[in-house]
């Protein structure tokens, strides 16, 4: 597609002008700021509304000498292609202020802005414009192809590298293992999934796990001998010492102190304390049955007054179980009566609220523009809205009333069941005819009490079983076997105590033994720590092998599939090639996509590259992709005056020069 006209109209403060290439190859001079790049931004708004330049916010309005826009202007840029076939297809963009007046006022009012579209002249919606030029290229297609630098420095890496793979093919993974099986025959099998004979993982899903094993495979080693050193300094010294020696001597030593243990226990309970100690108990349970014995003779000369106390206290339980019950019935009577008075106090806050609640209006309707396109609205559209929302008004009161009166009728039945007044009153009352019963309770309970209080006063007092002779004479007794005992113990001290520093020296001598075994056995288990983690250090290693294996063999199938694949792509292009891999320090690869152009020692990184060679190497995959998509649409190449030799290819080519003696702008076909 080649440009034949643009007409320029108001835009970013070019009043008026034509640009009129009729398809050819053209050179455009001006001096700087004569509006070289503006008639570049009208092209590239045109098409993708976007600015050349990448300009975030652009704007094609016309600014003052302050920098604010100029405002009741239109803006336009009219654009005439002719297609491959020779039709003749015409593009216009207008941008628009909207004004309006507010009600009362005199003044209008900026609101926003509007932009037209037309095809061949026709208005029409923008997702229809968009349409039409989509019919032609997309606007990824129309950015690439129109601007040399859009593709190797505005677009990412990655959108590049998938564009030259869609565009030059790829190279599949069998085939690079097919014509390599000398270096590759290993890698299908390394690729298998395990516990499956069909599935296998990507090179990349093998490198990524690998590369996680591979890590923890190292910490693992690494912390290895560390974990050695710690078991070694944690095994005692164990020379001179026999394990079947202290085996032996414990053996020896336990015979010893149970021998001991025994003798104690015998010099402890001998003949004489053992006789002692049963006169005491024979003694202690006469005392307790004498005492019973006692204590029932004197019951029996008040058996009579103490039957009646007890029938007195056994009516006690009966009038506490009554008193207890009328507490409960006045408690859940009271809570009966406090909830009632608390609902009908909250209904009849809530009858009395939604009572004197009034139906509210909405605001007047005063709607006379369309809030989506901002024109007026036709006055009988305006009259039927009016009339429409006064219907709805009105719908909308019978409706709030209607529920008013319903939900007031509501509370007063609601208040009749759960908390009218003659509920209230029939809870008051029962809760004084419960308090009247409890006074009478509380009245017999205190009279009971007192009775039986009188009639224990008025009991004969015995005499207490400590206070009789007999009790005396236990007593006696018991002191003189107690010191019989005594004199026994004392007699035996002496003998226990020589047992109990023998048994003290066993026992020393069996903890330094068991010490001396703890150390046997503590030696042993660090001895066979160390053995364990040896052996899986040599585990880990054998592991890390095959895994470094199966790394180098991807290693390699990368390297071999990159160098395939740049052949590929780089086959496409005359002079520009690519670097699709990047190789990392430690030997792998890293994906990416680098221009690279020739330069005076050889490729160099686009980035990196003369404006000239940028210029150029830009124009070259301009050339190639428009081959590719069968898609020619003018490219504009900015600061043009910097190549001496444009790089030639099929598209219309419109060159902007820099010209200090041309003021204004200045065409000439190449």
């Amino acid at each position: 597609m080649q440009l034949i006209k643009m007409v320029l109209s108001n835009f970013q403060g070019i009043k008026s002008f034509t640009f009129e290439p009729n398809g050819n190859a053209v050179n455009v001079y001006g001096t700087n700021a004569a509006g070289k790049t503006t008639l570049y931004n009208a092209y590239t708004w045109l098409l993708f509304d976007k600015a050349s330049t990448g300009e975030k916010g652009f704007s094609p309005k016309t600014k003052d000498s302050q920098g604010n826009d100029i405002h009741y202007l239109d803006h336009s840029v009219e654009g005439i292609f002719k297609r491959e076939d020779g039709s003749i297809v015409t593009f216009k963009k207008v941008l628009h202020e909207n004004w309006q007046k507010v009600r009362g006022s005199i003044e209008e009012t900026f609101s926003g802005h509007k932009t037209e579209y037309y095809k061949d002249n026709i208005p029409m919606l923008k997702c229809d414009y968009d349409s039409h030029l989509a019919v032609l290229f997309t606007p990824m297609q129309a950015q690439i192809l129109t601007q040399p630098l859009y593709f190797p420095e505005t677009m990412s890496w990655q959108e590049r590298r998938q564009l030259l793979l869609e565009v030059c093919g790829t190279v599949k993974d069998e085939d690079v293992i097919e014509l390599n099986l000398d270096k590759l025959g290993d890698l299908p099998s390394t690729l298998l999934m395990p516990g499956t004979t069909d599935r296998f993982y990507t090179v990349d899903e093998y490198r990524k796990i690998t590369a996680v094993q591979c890590k923890e495979i190292n910490d693992k080693i690494t912390a290895i001998p560390n974990r050695i050193d710690e078991a070694k300094r944690a095994m005692p010294d164990i020379t001179g010492i026999n394990p079947d020696v202290v085996q032996a001597s414990i053996k020896a030593i336990l015979d010893e102190k149970a021998a001991l243990e025994t003798e104690k226990a015998t010099a402890n309970n001998s003949t004489a304390k053992q006789a002692i100690t049963k006169e005491i108990a024979d003694l202690q349970i006469s005392n307790i049955q004498n005492k019973a014995n006692y204590l029932r003779s004197g019951d029996s000369s008040q058996g009579a007054e103490r039957a009646r106390i007890a029938t007195m206290e056994a009516a006690l339980p009966e009038h506490t179980k009554k008193r207890f019950d009328c507490t409960l019935r006045i408690s859940v009577l009271q809570s009966k009566l406090e909830t009632a008075k608390k609902l009908r106090e909250n209904y009849d806050a809530e009858y009395k609220e939604l009572y004197h609640t009034e139906w509210q209006p909405k605001a007047e309707f005063t709607d006379t523009v369309c809030p989506t396109c901002g024109q007026a609205i036709p006055a009988d559209t305006i009259e039927a809205a009016r009339r429409k929302h006064a219907d709805a008004e009105e719908n909308e009161r019978a409706a709030f009333n209607l529920n008013k009166s319903s939900r007031l009728e509501s509370i007063k039945n609601t208040v009749t069941e759960k908390c009218s007044k003659a509920i209230i009153a029939d809870l008051e009352k029962e809760i004084a005819e419960e308090q009247d019963m409890l006074e009478q309770i509380d009245g017999c309970i205190t009279s009971l009490m007192q009775t039986i209080k009188e009639a224990n006063d008025n009991l004969p007092k015995a005499t207490e079983w400590e206070q009789t002779e007999e009790f005396a004479t236990y007593t006696a007794q018991l002191a003189e076997l107690q010191t019989k005992l005594n004199n026994e113990d004392d007699s035996t001290a002496e003998q226990r105590k020589a047992i109990q520093s023998e048994i003290d020296n066993a026992q020393a001598r069996l903890d330094e033994q068991n010490d001396r075994l703890y150390k046997l056995q503590t030696a042993k288990t660090q001895q066979a720590r160390i053995e364990e983690l040896d052996k899986e250090q040599k585990q880990l290693a054998k592991q890390h092998g095959r895994l470094q294996k199966g790394l180098y063999l991807c290693e390699e199938f990368v390297r071999l599939k990159v160098s395939m694949l740049d052949n590929l792509i780089n086959s496409r292009f005359e002079t520009v090639k690519f670097k699709l891999f990047e190789d990392q320090i430690n030997g792998g690869l890293k994906e990416c996509c680098e221009v690279m152009v020739p330069g005076e020692s050889g490729l160099v990184e686009f980035r990196s590259a003369n404006n000239a060679a940028r210029i150029c190497a830009g124009l070259e995959i301009i050339n190639t992709l428009s081959n590719y998509w069968g898609i020619s649409l003018p490219v504009f190449v900015d600061n043009a005056e910097s190549v001496v030799n444009l790089q030639p290819i099929a598209s219309q080519v419109i060159r902007l020069v820099v010209s200090e003696q041309d003021r204004e702008l200045r065409t000439e076909v190449a």
